[in-house]
């Protein structure tokens, strides 16, 4: 049965959210701000020194200060208590425009597109991000770095996906730096029994829409700052970034062109294309998928090297202009 929607309400759903947990869990974030204050650091705590804390001391305040016994849904909570309360200071929160969104979606079902090294994530906006699209039957995502420590440390990359506080569900991807992020897929922990196919699909959404974030060429502009101000929690405080937009138009202009070029069907294989010109027959138009490209930077020698990570548009074919992407961006 489809989850239902909230479209009417103009708050972003990852700050009812935050409100609702607020309300379930009153003055919960005291405790952390009086570990804070009796710091010998006395800035503001950063996310992986939360996950340190969390560990010794997160499960009995939850236990003995709101009388909830978690069992099983312990983790769950500990994780929704530490992204919220990094999440709510700076409350960022990133909208992605429809076309460039179902581009990116349509691309999480060819695994080998995310067959790249694992640094392609190191680069992301902030240490927690809210995306407000409905993804997956839910409403949105927050998506942060945890820190596992096994043998070695490897970080983990969170999605918590939202309906409300007693609707969440966990993604959790460890990084191992010895794998791809194809192979770090398959390591995917959900916090809900589902078929293992349907989450490493969801799994790779998430991926393609956090891997643009993290892209050098994204298309982000920030369409209102947040007031510095007491946290309130009103809608004056969020910092709002539009994804795509420049991207999205391009699209549409092409589809009002011919609208045929972004059709599931129109999509063909290179083997295809090229028997057909071995023909000399004209293809109707057709797309080719967009796709990640990822190179090296600075010196290993001097210890300053890095990894770049571009997205490529996809290209249309035999559309009325030129063969070419809707939006072009340089490859060094």
């Amino acid at each position: 049965m489809p989850r239902k929607k909230h479209y009417n309400n103009p708050m972003p759903a990852g700050m009812n959210f935050l409100n609702d947990f607020e309300n379930k869990y009153p003055n919960c974030w005291n405790e952390i701000d009086k570990f804070i204050n009796n710091s010998s650091n006395t800035s503001r705590i950063n996310h992986k020194e939360l996950v340190k804390y969390e560990a010794n001391s997160l499960s009995g305040l939850l236990r003995f200060k709101y009388k909830t016994y978690l069992l099983n849904n312990e983790k769950k909570i500990e994780e929704l208590f530490l992204c919220l309360y990094s999440w709510k200071e700076h409350k960022q929160i990133f909208n992605f425009d429809r076309e460039l969104f179902d581009i990116l979606i349509e691309q999480a079902t060819d695994f080998e597109n995310i067959n790249i090294p694992y640094e392609t994530l190191l680069h992301p906006f902030f240490p927690v991000i809210y995306v407000n699209n409905h993804i997956g039957g839910y409403d949105g995502f927050f998506a942060f770095f945890d820190e596992l420590f096994w043998e070695d440390s490897y970080l983990v990359l969170n999605f918590l996906l939202i309906n409300s506080v007693d609707d969440t569900d966990f993604i959790s991807i460890p990084l191992n730096p010895n794998e791809t992020l194809k192979e770090s897929l398959k390591h995917t922990n959900f916090s809900d029994d589902n078929n293992d196919n349907d989450i490493l699909i969801l799994s790779s959404q998430l991926l393609q829409l956090f891997l643009y974030l993290c892209a050098e060429n994204k298309d982000v502009e920030s369409c209102q700052t947040g007031r510095k101000s007491t946290i309130k929690n009103t809608y004056k405080e969020l910092n709002i970034w539009n994804v795509g937009l420049r991207i999205g138009n391009s699209i549409r202009k092409g589809q009002a062109q011919n609208d045929q070029i972004v059709q599931e069907d129109d999509i063909v294989t290179s083997d295809e294309i090229s028997s057909l010109e071995k023909q000399h027959k004209r293809k109707r138009a057709h797309s080719r998928r967009g796709h990640w490209h990822h190179y090296w930077k600075g010196s290993k020698k001097s210890n300053n090297q890095y990894l770049v990570l571009k997205w490529i548009a996809p290209t249309f074919i035999n559309c009325t202009d030129d063969n070419k992407p809707f939006v072009q961006h340089s490859i060094e």
